[in-house]
């Protein structure tokens, strides 16, 4: 995770790990009391914009967990969640 992209099983970057743990980090930690990173990483970020434009059309489950992740931290996009 040292360019903030999380991976999965396989040892390759994945897009609903790295959605995951930049949701948990914002909402999770914070709210349990731990000291939480006030903003997620650069590279999450812009991976996970990335991710969530290169999906299929029909990818909609995916397409979903990424775009709320982004939204949990701020960086929620309207246009690509009214085409889900």
């Amino acid at each position: 995770m040292a360019d903030g992209v999380w991976t999965g099983r396989e040892g390759a970057s994945h897009r609903y790990t790295t959605a995951r743990a930049v949701m948990g980090d914002r909402l999770g930690l914070g709210s349990a009391g731990y000291s939480a990173p006030t903003t997620p990483s650069t590279s999450s970020l812009a991976y996970l914009r990335n991710q969530v434009t290169a999906a299929d059309t029909g990818d909609f489950e995916g397409r979903a967990i990424v775009l709320h992740a982004l939204a949990a931290v701020g960086q929620g996009d309207f246009a690509l969640a009214n085409h889900l």
